[in-house]
């Protein structure tokens, strides 16, 4: 269940901004790739965002619920997993991997009714070597 696990966090920056990051600790990419064939990202259009992008403090401990949902979609189902939440630029992204009769579309539909409020994007693409976090993890050494 996604709430059992712990979780990475880091604070970086990039482009003169502060870049957050949070990663499911102890994922074995090259394990999972096989269940997971599925890329998908849910991009969060924060409204109430600081000068430097990052979310309100009041703003972002709203966004908890929200924040459980949006994880616990897939996993919660066994249809899939979160392998980084991003916030940066006044955007929060959830990147996950996901079986690939998974349609993303239900994700946006679920999300909707429970959240009206917020805007969100989503997009997949296929990505069965994981290349996507893998270079992502390289990059950002974690």
């Amino acid at each position: 269940m996604a709430g059992d696990r712990s979780w990475k966090t880091g604070s970086f920056e990039y482009e003169g901004h502060p870049l957050l990051l949070r990663v499911p600790d102890g994922l074995i990419y090259d394990e999972l790739k096989e269940m997971y064939p599925q890329f998908i990202s849910v991009t969060h259009y924060l409204k109430e965002v600081k000068n430097n992008g990052l979310p309100e403090s009041d703003y972002n401990e709203s966004l908890y619920e929200f924040d459980e949902q949006i994880v616990g979609a897939l996993e919660n189902g066994g249809a899939g997993i979160t392998v980084l939440i991003e916030t940066f630029g006044g955007e929060r992204t959830y990147y996950m991997y996901a079986k690939s009769d998974f349609p993303p579309e239900l994700l946006e539909t679920e999300l909707g009714k429970t959240f009206p409020e917020h805007q969100i994007e989503i997009n997949s693409k296929t990505d069965k070597e994981w290349s996507f976090i893998k270079q992502y993890a390289s990059d950002w050494k974690f």
